[in-house]
């Protein structure tokens, strides 16, 4: 039986690999903002269909109004992150109780960026103005969790979103750095993503930014 399995297999794998892939078409193409600078990441508060807010490496977040194709001048959150290396404002989420009122999350969105001092990779919590839907409160931080770097720069990962299934918020962390998840900073024999005892880096991270205790 498992020789019969295995041997299915190798002729599956032979007949994709004989095949011809064509590449896709892409179409419709169109340019629909300029004058950014290194962005990382683009998203939507759940619900809001008029504008994309995007990341910038450098530390702050531009909202692009769909409708007029307007790209705003003043940052929706300008902050100050270590764009060291690989490092800056890498991930942006909004919770998917933003425009819920009565509900936890109302106006609150997340961000990852790494600092320095030493090297970390941050998830943060804001709220947006209570006054100006297209302004946050930069003063309303609040830190969700804290990941060093011990060696190395790179490697942060970055990634952060809500899942529609359990309002959880994911975060992808990075390995630590270096190359290969091996070396200075790294668990010797298994590498950080292996290491599951107290290791947060190389992990897919569940928080429950409503009920967890920061």
């Amino acid at each position: 039986m498992c020789t019969r399995v295995t041997y299915s297999g190798l002729v599956g794998l032979t007949v994709l690999s004989s095949a011809t892939l064509a590449p896709a078409a892409i179409e419709g193409l169109q340019r629909v903002a300029s004058g950014l600078s290194n962005p990382t990441f683009v998203t939507h508060a759940p619900g809001d269909s008029s504008r994309l807010f995007i990341a910038q490496r450098g530390g702050s977040i531009r909202i692009l109004d769909l409708n007029t194709g307007i790209l705003q001048t003043t940052p929706f959150l300008s902050t100050t992150v270590d764009t060291s290396g690989e490092g800056g404002l890498l991930g942006l989420a909004f919770h998917p109780n933003y425009f819920n009122e009565g509900l936890p999350g109302l106006g609150k969105f997340y961000d990852d960026v790494t600092s320095g001092s030493p090297f970390t990779i941050r998830v943060r919590e804001f709220q947006v103005s209570a006054t100006n839907p297209n302004l946050a409160n930069a003063g309303s931080l609040r830190e969700i969790i804290g990941v060093p770097h011990t060696a190395a720069t790179n490697h942060n990962g970055g990634w952060i979103g809500f899942s529609p299934n359990d309002n959880y918020l994911y975060v992808a962390t990075g390995d630590g750095g270096g190359a290969n998840d091996e070396g200075t900073g790294h668990t010797p024999g298994t590498g950080n993503a292996q290491d599951t005892t107290n290791n947060l880096l190389g992990k897919m991270l569940r928080i429950d930014v409503n009920g967890d205790d920061f």
